[in-house]
Formats: structure tokens, sequence, C-alpha cells
């Protein structure tokens, strides 16, 4: 995937599964499933401290190069 690069949200679902307390550290574990040309797909799991999942996402991002004023 390109270095210098933004991306652009195609899609997103999140699966909400449980709650967590107020005061609950999270821990969101982030992982490219599949990097193309031009589209990457990604998921993310929120765990509680305890390893509890309680969300799950996942998204197409579209690469694109940022523009610079004037050129």
């Amino acid at each position: 995937v390109m270095q210098e690069s933004f991306f652009s949200t195609v899609n997103l679902y999140v699966d909400y599964l449980s709650g967590a307390p107020l005061g609950t550290t999270v821990t969101a574990r982030a992982q490219v499933m599949r990097a193309g040309r031009n589209i990457m797909n990604v998921s993310c799991d929120l765990l509680t401290s305890e390893g509890k999942l309680i969300a799950r996402g996942q998204s197409n991002l579209l690469a694109g190069k940022p523009k610079v004023a004037g050129q």
C-alpha cells in the first residue's frame, strides 16, 4: 500500500456484541486482511482487558494520493 496515502471508506460494518461498563479498558486490535493496489480490506476487534470480545468491525478502504494546492 502506498506510503503517502489517504484512505476513503468504501463501506463499514460494525457488529456490537456486548457492552463494557464505564471505566473499562478497551483494546482495539486491527489487521489488514488484504491489501491490493487501490483497495484495502481491514478488520478490527474491540476487547475488554479480560479478553471479552465486545465489537467487531470490517471495512474496505480506497487509497488515494494527497493533492497539494497549486500542483
